[in-house]
């Protein structure tokens, strides 16, 4: 698959996470909650690259390329990337839940932001 193809199909990824957004449960989970804000950092990174990388690697990018606003959000959700199943069923930090919520519904505006800087066909 080409990197325009790529990216085409993580818009549309980008606009199936934001819908996730009023998933209380998904979100009140310590697996869910930092899982869903690394997926729409891999999307992005994807958009505005046409490739693929690693939840932590597109952390890593998202920190650098999006508002300083998001850093604290996506750090957190990073340094719970080892071991997540343990953290399954066991609840996030309330405090996560609504800047996670706003995070993914600003997704596809982030998208769009960067598909049009991107010089991907």
């Amino acid at each position: 698959m080409g990197p325009g193809r790529l990216r085409a199909e993580a818009v549309s990824a980008v606009r199936a996470i934001a819908a996730v957004a009023d998933d209380a449960a998904l979100l009140s989970s310590a697996w869910g909650q930092p899982h869903c804000v690394l997926a729409l950092c891999r999307f992005l990174y994807t958009v505005a690259t046409g490739s693929v990388a690693t939840k932590t690697a597109a952390g890593e990018w998202a920190i650098r390329h999006l508002s300083a606003r998001w850093t604290g959000l996506i750090r957190a959700a990073i340094a719970n990337r080892p071991d997540p199943w343990r953290r399954v069923h066991l609840p996030s930090d309330p405090a996560t839940v609504a800047p996670t919520r706003e995070f993914l519904t600003s997704g596809p505006a982030f998208a769009e932001e960067l598909a049009r800087r991107s010089t991907l066909p």
